[in-house]
């Protein structure tokens, strides 16, 4: 080591560059602590432990060479007779992992007429099955009929190919092979190796091949399609305890509103690539389902941000490689929205709830008034020892007093003025309740003010559309008469 060439440390912005004699080289963890302070920043990973970066070189061969130890500097120092530049970089992530990510999507084979998720109504020879189903594509060939009502079942073949059923979930006895013959679609399970029929508006099995009619229904009828809500499980069998709920968008794009701010949705940040609750149905809440390993497991994928969601440790974090998620539904039917059976119009649904908060908030004022009463009750009786405590010090104080009396007079006045602290305090408490109670009695009044204001506003224009509707019936009437003369 005679003659040692001078070195060069390129780091971010910073280009450096010093003697050998400098450094110790032949002590690692001496050199990579006097590289740290030279650079003023914290270096974890360098000396080979956990950590984003690493040590390298480039060599007369063009190869990037990466150092952990003494040995490997002093080699490096060796062959670079007048400058050795090193260069502190990230390392790079999993080849594997990024190529996932790069790596677009295996092409879904459609077959021909049958748009993956869309939603189809099954007839033969006049007959039609009740239910419609939505067909979902893998990328393997197979394809799935999810029940509408109920989109985490599927049809099915029952083992032993005797009858059909919606019980299925993602296994082989749910999975079809979809071939077109014109305008008739074949619909064939390898497993059981039987086709599907319809007889009597239900689906069977059938050994030969019967070709059906699969009609493309409106997206207005997948609209109908209650809100869903579900939860996020992983394999290990930890869920994250926040529901939410599912909105489709085309092309098998799916939406996830938490239910504790169903204002909002669930999202990637595209700054630090977290997840928040403040998305909209923008690129970065969008999230495609891939995948099936028959066991209703899936990935979901963000194309925007190219990672997947992933639960870890009862959270959703994002992760650049796919992690299977099970979603378990929790119901159909989104809590607080009724199906319109009743008739009533969105007003008057709107003013019940007023209603119901004024009451909440009447029972709310009531039960502070009993606390003042308490409290007040509490400060009369405080206010009554305080006025015999007042009066038993006004004997003593009249009568002739020796020194120690004296001494008894002045803890007596000390009680005295912690009694009337405490009755002070039990006033003030009881006048806040007061106060805190007719403020809750205000906001109940203005609340049914305002339940009144609205049934009176859906009364007058129901009693509009009813007058109307009778002078257009006249109208019609004395038309009717008119043609008639």
């Amino acid at each position: 080591m005679s003659c040692q060439p001078s070195i060069k440390l390129s780091f971010a912005d910073q280009i450096r560059r010093l003697p050998s004699s400098a450094f110790n080289l032949e002590d690692w963890g001496q050199f990579c602590s006097q590289i740290e302070e030279l650079l003023r920043h914290p270096l974890p990973g360098i000396r080979g432990d956990k950590g984003p970066f690493r040590l390298t070189y480039v060599d007369d061969e063009g190869e990037t060479i990466t150092i952990y130890s003494a040995d490997e500097l002093v080699l490096a120092a060796s062959l670079s007779p007048v400058v050795l530049h090193l260069f502190i970089s990230r390392k790079l992530g999993n080849p594997d992992k990024l190529r996932c990510v790069r790596q677009a999507p295996e092409p879904v084979t459609v077959p021909s007429g049958l748009p993956n998720g869309s939603l189809l109504r099954l007839s033969n020879n006049g007959s039609t099955v009740a239910s419609a189903f939505f067909i979902h594509h893998l990328p393997c060939g197979v394809s799935f009929l999810l029940v509408k009502d109920n989109p985490q079942h599927a049809v099915r073949v029952v083992p032993g190919g005797a009858q059909v059923d919606f019980g299925g979930r993602r296994g082989p006895f749910a999975r079809f092979q979809v071939t077109s013959e014109g305008d008739r679609h074949l619909f064939f399970n390898p497993k059981t190796e039987k086709y599907l029929q319809i007889s009597d508006s239900q689906l069977t099995p059938s050994s030969s091949p019967v070709g059906l009619l699969a009609d493309i229904l409106p997206a207005s009828e997948i609209a109908k399609e209650s809100t869903r809500k579900v939860q996020f499980w992983n394999c290990d069998g930890v869920c994250v305890p926040e529901c939410y709920f599912v909105k489709a968008l085309p092309d098998g794009i799916l939406c996830f509103a938490p239910e504790t701010s169903p204002n909002g949705t669930l999202r990637i940040n595209p700054l630090t690539h977290e997840i928040d609750y403040k998305g909209r149905a923008g690129p970065f809440a969008q999230f495609k389902v891939i995948g099936d390993d028959g066991n209703c497991s899936v990935a979901l994928f963000n194309k925007k941000t190219g990672t997947f969601l992933k639960v870890v440790d009862g959270k959703l974090v994002t992760d650049s490689a796919s992690s299977p998620i099970w979603i378990k539904e929790m119901c159909l039917v989104e809590p607080g929205i009724k199906e319109p059976t009743t008739g009533k119009s969105k007003k008057e649904t709107k003013a019940v709830q007023i209603s119901v908060r004024a009451k909440q908030k009447e029972e709310e004022a009531a039960q502070f008034l009993q606390k003042a009463e308490v409290a007040r009750q509490k400060a009369l009786k405080a206010k009554e020892k305080l006025e015999k405590a007042q009066q038993r010090a006004a004997k003593k104080a009249a009568g002739n007093c020796s020194s120690s009396s004296e001494s008894d007079s002045s803890s007596n006045e000390q009680k005295i003025a912690k009694r009337i602290e405490k009755v002070n305090k039990r006033d003030q408490k009881a006048v806040q309740l007061e106060k805190k109670a007719k403020r809750i009695e205000k906001r109940a009044h203005k609340l049914a003010c305002k339940a009144e204001k609205i049934k009176l506003k859906t009364e007058c224009s129901t009693l509009k559309q009813e007058s109307g509707s009778s002078e257009s019936d006249t109208s019609s009437s004395e038309s009717d008469v008119k043609a008639v003369m």
